[in-house]
């Protein structure tokens, strides 16, 4: 969750360098995004954040929006370091929650990736949302041959309702045992990456909550500290 790129006041300029310095130590195969602006005024009418911090990485993007935003829009993306075979989003339903949601997904050779951010005042919103989440990526890629993820900001911990529904038909493969918000003193694990059950299975080699670098302050690219899964795809089926 990259806060707009504005760090923890809405003052701050958008600091896409920063972000992308992050993330450029640790070399990822994909990026998940979450309250990504797009030619809003609080970060520059010019500044598509997706795009350009794609560019900055020299990775593909997709982006949607969720919702329009200070003269723009106001969504989630995925970067990947190789070219996507498909993408696409789906809308979510807002239900009783603050806003409507999407989800972004990047389709590539030998995996699925996707993201969304769940509501962040309503369980029962988010328990809608996990559930159009889990059928679109079971109908679509269960019978796929490959693994799919999905990574985000949950706005609930794994031991809460709506990370139990997850857990029924996710796994999660990331750490959860530290906090990842806020950033500057984290607190609640509510960032994780997972894996769909019944998808061919990875071997998690690690996992990591990103708090200190040798250069770039996690505090200024994020609200949320980023969180790192190091996986090996399954052999293919030759």
């Amino acid at each position: 969750n990259i806060y707009g790129a504005r760090a923890t006041s809405p003052a701050n300029a958008a600091d896409l360098d920063a972000l992308a310095e992050v993330i450029r130590r640790q070399d990822p195969d994909f990026v998940t995004l979450n309250e990504v602006d797009v030619f809003t005024n609080r970060t520059g009418k010019d500044v598509h954040q997706a795009r350009d911090l794609a560019a900055k990485l020299g990775m593909e993007w997709n982006f949607s929006k969720a919702i329009d935003r200070d003269g723009g829009e106001y969504g989630e993306g995925v970067t990947t370091r190789k070219k996507a075979v498909n993408k696409f989003s789906v809308a979510l339903p807002k239900g009783v929650g603050a806003e409507p949601r999407v989800l972004v997904v990047m389709e590539m050779e030998d995996y699925v990736i996707c993201t969304s951010h769940l509501d962040h005042v309503s369980s029962e919103a988010q328990l809608g949302q996990v559930e159009l989440i889990t059928k679109t990526m079971k109908e679509r890629y269960g019978d796929s041959g490959k693994p799919v993820f999905l990574g985000g900001d949950m706005n609930a911990t794994p031991s809460s309702e709506t990370g139990k529904l997850l857990q029924k038909d996710w796994e999660i493969l990331t750490i959860t045992g530290f906090g990842t918000f806020p950033s500057d003193n984290p607190s609640k694990c509510i960032d994780y990456i997972m894996q769909l059950k019944g998808t061919p299975k990875c071997e998690v080699v690690g996992s990591q909550i990103l708090r200190w670098f040798k250069s770039g302050d996690v505090t200024k690219a994020s609200d949320h500290l980023p969180v790192m899964l190091d996986i090996k795809l399954p052999a293919k089926n030759k």
